[in-house]
């Protein structure tokens, strides 16, 4: 989503109408007033006063600023999609048009791109005008995956505020722990980066399923914790491999981790608890569709889109 939709050019007093048109994004408020907020240098004191008039799930906010300096590159309002296990047929190809009709500016495929038809899931996403970036997955040939994507199967991109990091769970993390590594201390240093995001394939944490077993990507689990000590702008875990939608938010290191793996196989059914007794913090569904993520003023909050009931989930 776009800064551009809501905020015209300032001057130094300002009346900003900022119109939501529909329900899901006048959830947007918190996150857009804070961007306000981080916008202004700090040593000037705005006035925000807020007046909202909500009709039909249209909100308008009217926001008052008195003299500012702006400082336009620390504020972002922009979108990346994420989906994995994405096959090639109907039902995938309705997902890959689903992420291209948002304001996604990243696609990233969570593996198992097309199982074994990689050039396929790829030609969904042609013309899109978004970046993709692709994990390799156990049912992919990781050099079509490198090819088709232009990028290796270990790769860091970053966009706007926020560095991606592509992870290989076809390769020992020893194999990477170098390059990864690397590249979370440049951008934990670079005051231009707010977020970092890992996206890969097989999962770090799940509950049972058919693909429950961590030991798939065994030494993971620890390596991130230990780099979210030392890196604390790592704060989301994206993975596929399970044919179904988790989320599982631990306590403690706090990482959102996000499983996506419902681009188009057929869903397994979920285990009655999960590795390490992690069950108290997990939530799941098992539809096909993709995950949207709204990166605002240093903030990072998402949904699932279901293709079926063209909606989106409860809660972020």
């Amino acid at each position: 989503m776009f800064f551009s939709r809501y905020f015209p050019i300032l001057d130094q007093f300002s009346t900003v109408r900022i119109v939501f048109y529909d329900k899901y994004e006048s959830q947007k408020i918190q996150y857009l007033m804070k961007a306000l907020k981080n916008w202004v240098d700090p040593i000037f004191k705005p006035t925000l006063s807020n007046k909202l008039r909500v009709s039909n799930f249209s909100i308008i906010i009217t926001v008052l600023l008195t003299p500012l300096i702006f400082e336009g590159s620390s504020v972002y309002g922009w979108e990346f999609a994420a989906v994995g296990d994405i096959e090639c047929n109907d039902t995938g190809n309705d997902v890959a048009d689903g992420m291209m009709a948002t304001d996604s500016e990243i696609n990233i495929l969570l593996g198992d791109i097309g199982y074994g038809e990689e050039k396929c899931i790829f030609d969904y996403f042609e013309g899109s005008g978004s970046k993709i970036l692709a994990a390799c997955g156990n049912h992919d040939d990781c050099t079509e995956v490198e090819k088709y994507s232009e990028h290796s199967s270990t790769f860091g991109y970053v966009h706007q505020d926020v560095a991606f990091q592509i992870v290989n769970t076809e390769s020992s993390v020893s194999d990477q722990k170098s390059s990864i590594e690397d590249n979370f201390e440049r951008w934990q240093s670079d005051p231009n980066i707010n977020s970092v995001v890992i996206a890969q394939h097989k999962v770090t944490i799940t509950n049972p399923s058919a693909h429950h077993k961590e030991s798939e990507t065994e030494g993971h689990r620890e390596f991130y914790a230990d780099m979210k000590e030392k890196y604390p702008k790592f704060k989301l875990l994206l993975q596929g491999h399970n044919h179904g939608y988790q989320i599982y938010e631990p306590d403690s290191p706090v990482i959102i981790v996000v499983t996506d793996g419902t681009g188009g196989r057929e869903s397994y059914s979920w285990g009655s608890s999960v590795d390490d007794n992690c069950d108290v913090n997990l939530s799941g569904s098992k539809y096909n569709g993709f995950s949207l993520f709204e990166v605002t003023g240093g903030e990072i909050s998402g949904r699932h889109f279901s293709i079926e009931s063209q909606q989106y989930s409860e809660g972020s």
